[in-house]
């Protein structure tokens, strides 16, 4: 009879921790499955994969000379950057 009663007041202690812990279960989304994967190819006009070319030449030590490589050096990082801005609009 004692086992019985045991056996019981286990039963309802272990029905109300396993409620309490049901609350604590999150639901997991499941990724969706691709089905269907399109290529494209985009062309890219050569004009745009090459940008300016500048001399390497270290500038003289005048400061005329300084400002003139600096203006350089400015004008065709402008063009990348103009041409790489062209190359992603292509891309979208």
């Amino acid at each position: 009879m004692i086992k019985k009663i045991v056996m019981l007041l286990q039963l309802m202690f272990l029905s109300i921790i396993l409620t309490a812990c049901g609350s604590s279960f999150k639901t997991v989304e499941v990724p969706k499955i691709v089905e269907k994967v399109k290529i494209v190819k985009v062309k890219v006009p050569k004009e745009l994969l090459t940008c300016k070319d500048f001399s390497t030449t270290a500038p003289g030590t005048m400061q005329s000379d300084i400002a003139t490589f600096q203006t350089e050096v400015f004008e065709v990082a402008m063009d990348c950057k103009n041409k790489l801005g062209k190359v992603r609009e292509k891309l979208k």
